[in-house]
């Protein structure tokens, strides 16, 4: 008895361990790719953004690339995918810049299932991805008018994450919501 109680023990502490990173790596994946939209969002030049139909958005901005007084404009698009996250010109995060303030060159690899924990039952998918405008609180005792006039400057950028575990023979999912505001000093989206 003693040691069947010890395994279970040992197995749900195992099971814990596993989701706490796996955790870990979504948060760090959010983090990487709202900051890369922001970087964007702040140099763009002109932008488009289409809202998605099924909880994900497509952003295409042009913003300015490479050193000297005049750099070329290229376009830059962000669409997301269920199972590989959030994509820059078709290609995983985060995009090569030309300074070098970004966190290296190399893809960071979307945690979905089998990339951390191979045939575990745990799997990552991107729920919804959300570039949408700054809604004042309908009862902010600040002035309204001014608060309204500075929505249509503000951006929140959403992205939500879906963790689905296989425990005892069905499936629970946990939702994980990552936010960002972004402040514009002009309006082209």
């Amino acid at each position: 008895m003693m040691g069947i109680g010890l395994m279970t023990l040992f197995i749900e502490f195992h099971r814990q361990f596993k989701i706490s990173a796996i955790e870990t790596q979504m948060e760090r994946y959010a983090n990487l790719a709202l900051e890369e939209i922001e970087k964007d969002l702040h140099i763009a030049k002109d932008g488009y953004l289409n809202t998605g139909m099924n909880q994900m958005d497509y952003v295409r901005l042009s913003v300015p690339e490479g050193a000297g007084a005049n750099p070329i404009l290229i376009d830059v698009q962000y669409t997301a995918e269920q199972n590989q996250g959030i994509l820059i010109n078709g290609n995983p995060l985060p995009r090569n810049r030309w300074d070098s303030s970004s966190e290296g060159s190399q893809a960071f690899r979307f945690p979905n299932y089998g990339e951390f924990f191979q045939g575990d039952g745990y799997q990552v998918q991107v729920a919804s991805f959300r570039l949408k405008e700054w809604e004042p609180a309908p009862d902010s005792p600040n002035n309204f008018a001014v608060r309204q006039a500075l929505s249509q400057f503000i951006y929140i950028i959403e992205l939500k994450l879906s963790l689905k575990i296989e425990r005892t023979g069905e499936d629970v999912t946990r939702t994980y919501t990552y936010k960002r505001r972004v402040f514009m000093d002009r309006k082209f989206i």
